[in-house]
């Protein structure tokens, strides 16, 4: 809120009212050992949960096989191993954390199984090759199951395709998840203040090793600075440019013919082709929506039209078109049924938005303190799978600022900002891992 004045220092501050943000409050916050801060204070430019968490498609889906070729590639086989082991446990501990606080009905969880569907013999290639090299070496691949093309197009209703993987994944309402979060800090002592763009830290005059940071509605002098901003992180943090790069993706809301209605999707998806990478969840509630994101494929610069671009305030039409005529290209009957005189569609598609993610020069997030600016903390850089890496990367983030011991699946890669930070980006294509 802004009626009264922001404190004039805080222990800690976190820069950024999003679901890093908020898993990173309700963790200090409610820890229990010596080392908990004081106070901790949160400021958001604009209103709590209004970026990529607010805007995302609501999967949590790992990936669990198919980054396995890149990030072996950037990193070596056992990171590789490490980090798709990684997003199954995340998936896993996420659910856990949710039935354990009763958030379930609240944010509309829905677990199932997510299907890969490869619309190309090329990308059908490399999503066996990434399948058999995480097999190969060591991976546990005992929740996955290789469809054939004929067993994908018939038991998930695809007009054609080359084959499917599939695992098991989840659907939220990811903006109620983060509220929910900021709820229960808010309840432990934090102070939230919203409308407060952060313009500058700088190291205080004076107080040695402490920051000062300008905001807005004036200024603040802190101990220690935790950036969660994601794909916006190198507006404050100049080093991170080219490190982090904002990408804006694109989602919509899809109104399903009576066929989609009566008889749902039986998983979530992606769809995987040489030029795009859609994904979608159809909602529960009565009106089954599909959220349906994707289509960077689509944009008029070609595919790294988003790169660079931080404005969620507009869509690029072109993109939207793309995802918009995606049910039809894709799932049997669709068309017929939307374009029947009595499928009762009368807006097709009632929503649609874009939203900026935070892609990693080398597929990673960073997690950590800043080299160079001792007290400065960076989270971010999740690489458009931020429901698949943030509450376990949040966990090992608030273990490292405690001084605690950090959780050992971690990646080890994540945690270091030193080498990782010294060279700009070496961008693979979007779709190569995404």
């Amino acid at each position: 809120g802004k009626a009264h004045n922001l404190p004039p220092s805080a222990d800690v501050a976190i820069i950024g009212a999003g679901i890093s943000g908020a898993f990173i409050a309700h963790r200090l916050l409610t820890d229990e050992s010596p080392s908990r801060p004081k106070s901790v204070l949160m400021l958001e430019a604009r209103a709590a949960v209004s970026g990529a968490t607010g805007r995302n498609g609501g999967h949590i889906k790992p990936d669990c096989y198919r980054g396995f070729t890149a990030y072996s590639k950037l990193h070596g086989p056992k990171v590789a191993v490490a980090q798709c082991t990684f997003e199954a446990a995340n998936h896993r501990e996420t659910l856990s954390f949710i039935r354990e606080n009763g958030l379930g009905e609240e944010i509309d969880l829905v677990e199932y199984r997510s299907a890969d569907v490869y619309l190309t013999e090329n990308t059908w290639k490399a999503g066996l090759a990434s399948y058999n090299g995480f097999k190969e070496a060591g991976g546990d691949v005992s929740e996955i199951t290789v469809l054939s093309k004929a067993e994908a197009e018939e038991t998930l209703r695809i007009t054609s395709c080359f084959g499917a993987i599939t695992f098991p994944a989840s659907s939220l309402w990811p903006y109620r998840l983060a509220m929910a979060m900021l709820r229960k800090s808010l309840d432990a002592g934090l102070q939230l203040e919203t409308n407060t763009p952060v313009l500058e830290v700088s190291q205080a005059d004076g107080y040695s090793g402490r920051w000062f940071i300008t905001t807005s509605r004036g200024n603040i002098t802190v101990n220690k600075v935790i950036h969660a901003t994601n794909g916006y992180a190198s507006h404050l943090l100049p080093e991170i440019d080219g490190r982090i790069i904002p990408l804006k993706g694109h989602v919509a809301a899809i109104t399903p013919p009576p066929a989609y209605v009566d008889l749902p999707l039986s998983t979530s998806f992606a769809f995987v082709s040489d030029e795009n990478y859609d994904y979608l969840v159809q909602r529960p509630g009565s009106q089954k929506f599909l959220i349906w994101g994707g289509g960077e494929g689509a944009h008029p610069n070609g595919h790294e039209g988003g790169y660079g671009d931080c404005d969620d305030s507009f869509a690029v039409p072109e993109v939207l078109d793309f995802i918009k005529e995606g049910p039809s290209r894709i799932f049997k009957g669709w068309k017929e049924s939307i374009e029947s005189p009595s499928s009762g569609v009368r807006d097709p598609v009632p929503f649609a938005w874009s939203g900026i993610m935070g892609l990693s020069k080398d597929l990673l997030p960073f997690i950590g303190e800043l080299p160079g600016k001792p007290g400065q903390y960076l989270i971010g850089g999740y690489h458009g799978h931020g429901m698949a890496r943030v509450f376990l990367s949040t966990k090992a983030f608030c273990e490292l600022f405690l001084g605690q011991k950090v959780d050992p699946h971690i990646p080890l890669p994540y945690f270091d900002l030193e080498s990782r930070l010294k060279d700009p980006v070496n961008m693979f294509r979007v779709g190569d891992v995404l």
